[in-house]
């Protein structure tokens, strides 16, 4: 409904693109809860692509992590790196640290699956870093689940000199995470990894 009212409004200057594009995104985030990653991925495209005419880029990084997300749970990893890595840079060009902690947390499995240990540790004190700034629950909840599962890679791939911010079991991970989507709202978060 939203998307229609500002799809037919005469918009020739474009005051209302970042607005469509903030829509673009929203169905984006249904498609993805539903597990509907091609049309989930169609959402966030049309997003960035709005977002990019605007010039309003420092929001264009939420839809990037989003697409980055979207693409990592569907099994596109080389995908899910570009959306990552695009999406960290315009983070560090625009200063803003919003979804931040989950596009570095997702950098961090990626990083650990490639043997790059020291990369992903690096991508993980960063989500832990901007998850603790911000206070969101949701960004918390990604985070822990991060760790759950970044602890349990590293576990499987042997690896022992782990750092603190990994020190305790996946398990406490995954509850913390739980709390935090408990608070947010966003309980599918936990079926999704």
């Amino acid at each position: 409904m939203p998307l229609r009212f500002f799809k037919s409004i005469d918009d020739r200057r474009g005051r209302y693109r970042l607005n469509i594009a903030a829509c673009h995104n929203y169905l984006g985030d249904l498609h993805r809860i539903q597990k509907k990653y091609e049309d989930a991925m169609k959402s966030y495209e049309l997003a960035i692509e709005i977002s990019e005419l605007s010039g309003v880029s420092r929001c264009t990084s939420i839809f990037l992590t989003n697409a980055g997300q979207t693409a990592y749970e569907s099994g596109h990893q080389n995908e899910a790196i570009s959306y990552f890595e695009e999406a960290i840079r315009q983070f560090e060009v625009y200063g803003t640290v919003w979804k931040r902690a989950i596009a570095e947390g997702y950098m961090a499995l990626i990083k650990l699956s490639a043997d790059k240990i020291e990369e992903a540790y690096d991508h993980l004190e960063l989500s832990s870093m901007y998850s603790n700034k911000l206070m969101n629950p949701y960004s918390l909840g990604i985070f822990n689940k991060m760790r759950a599962e970044f602890k349990k890679k590293a576990v499987e791939k042997n690896i022992h000199d782990l750092p603190e911010i990994i020190a305790d079991i996946p398990e406490v991970y995954m509850r913390v995470a739980q709390e935090h989507f408990r608070k947010s709202r966003s309980e599918f978060e936990m079926n999704l990894l």
